[in-house]
């Protein structure tokens, strides 16, 4: 995206990461959602290991989760960054019509 201004801090780490570090983000999203079915059956006196196949299911649903939580804020980043730079361009019209409407009066003063 073309930009008038560098982007802000944010938006560079954000968009700047790198897949492992993508990965990453996912398997911990993953391993969240096996320790909440673990969490889930040691609440209710169960064997932690009890249906394995549930925690892949909760791994995968978590894992499902962070990926639509992360495309959200890389939209919102995005549709920010578009809004700033709008303003950004309003505000400069504004500055140089008004200065260039200050120069035509002094003109016609003198």
């Amino acid at each position: 995206m073309l930009s008038l201004f560098p982007e802000s801090e944010v938006a560079n780490k954000i968009a700047a990461r790198p897949d492992w570090e993508r990965t990453l983000g996912y398997a911990g999203w993953a391993a969240m959602g096996v320790f909440t079915q673990a969490f889930a059956l040691a609440l209710q006196h169960r064997p932690v290991l009890e249906r394995p196949y549930k925690h892949v299911l909760f791994a995968g649903a978590f894992v499902g989760l962070g990926y639509a939580l992360n495309t959200f804020q890389d939209t919102q980043l995005h549709r920010l960054e578009q809004k700033r730079d709008r303003l950004v361009r309003r505000r400069m019209l504004r500055v140089t019509e008004g200065a260039a409407a200050l120069d035509g009066e002094g003109a016609v003063a003198h």
